[in-house]
């Protein structure tokens, strides 16, 4: 059996216990580099591929949907994040070389009048 069917028999034994699917969401967000994942979740039928792999999905079918809307939020807070950061990040520096053109500019007044 290989690793991803192996899993997947562990997604489909904790959709049985009705487990909180947001809980595996995070443990396949940390186990799976986000490239992959993001390619995987791009499938036309990510569900259909799931129980093409799995039958048992199909009988915890909401649950796995469940699963894939958790990930995907998830992935999409971090890249709001993402951006979040890029944007402060850029505002600072922006902010340094306002900072850095004022202070030249009144190094230049101050000059004019007389200061050393």
């Amino acid at each position: 059996m290989n690793l991803f069917k192996y899993q997947l028999n562990i997604l489909v034994s904790k959709a049985e216990k009705e487990s909180d699917p947001g809980l595996y969401a995070d443990l396949i967000m940390d186990s799976i580099p986000r490239d992959k994942l993001e390619a995987f979740l791009e499938m036309d039928d990510v569900i259909g591929y799931l129980i093409q792999t799995h039958p048992g999905v199909e009988k915890y079918k909401a649950w796995f949907e469940a699963l894939i809307i958790e990930i995907n939020d998830s992935m999409n807070d971090e890249y709001e994040e993402e951006i979040e950061i890029e944007e402060t990040t850029e505002i600072e520096k922006n902010t340094d070389v306002t900072a850095a053109a004022v202070t030249e500019k009144e190094r230049t007044i101050a000059k004019s009048n007389g200061a050393p």
